[in-house]
């Protein structure tokens, strides 16, 4: 009975911290990430951390200690492509419904030849989503392999220029 429970408890536990990125505070995020290269925080633990994991470079902005902006860059080799970025919404949706604002991608046709047998495509640049709620948006950026997730109020912080 005792190993049932805490087995169960253990998978509970992964479940939870396997979906909850954004609203994490900075101890939380050095065990996922390791030992930031770069913490700034002010008095009410505002500010940024840069982690190094799997080759990507991650930027997570705090407000009074929680994280409300998380920026995936690729790093010497790892790229994050539309597959990556979508998993990586996924994780960090905290089970929320994604809705995606933007096509994904668009036909290019060469209109300079007609023998042109082919229809080329590209990503549409960049590509958006919101949580169904409205509590949560995302940008990812095809040409530079940057996915960016933020809370609506940050969001509303940095158009206001804060």
């Amino acid at each position: 009975m005792k190993t049932a429970l805490t087995v169960a408890a253990g998978i509970a536990l992964t479940l939870l911290t396997a979906n909850a990125r954004i609203g994490e505070n900075t101890e939380t995020c050095a065990v996922r990430y390791g030992a930031p290269q770069k913490l700034e925080l002010d008095e009410k633990n505002t500010g940024v951390a840069i982690y190094r994991k799997n080759d990507l470079v991650i930027k997570i902005h705090f407000t009074n200690g929680s994280a409300d902006l998380i920026n995936y860059s690729p790093g010497e080799v790892a790229r994050i492509d539309f597959e990556t970025a979508q998993y990586l919404l996924d994780i960090n949706g905290r089970n929320k419904e994604w809705t995606q604002l933007t096509d994904t991608k668009i036909d290019i046709h060469d209109v300079q030849s007609e023998y042109a047998q082919k229809i080329s495509w590209q990503y549409v640049d960049p590509i958006l989503w919101e949580t169904k709620d409205g509590v949560l948006v995302a940008s990812y950026s095809d040409n530079t392999g940057v996915l960016e997730i933020k809370t609506s109020t940050a969001q509303q912080k940095i158009r206001q220029g804060l």
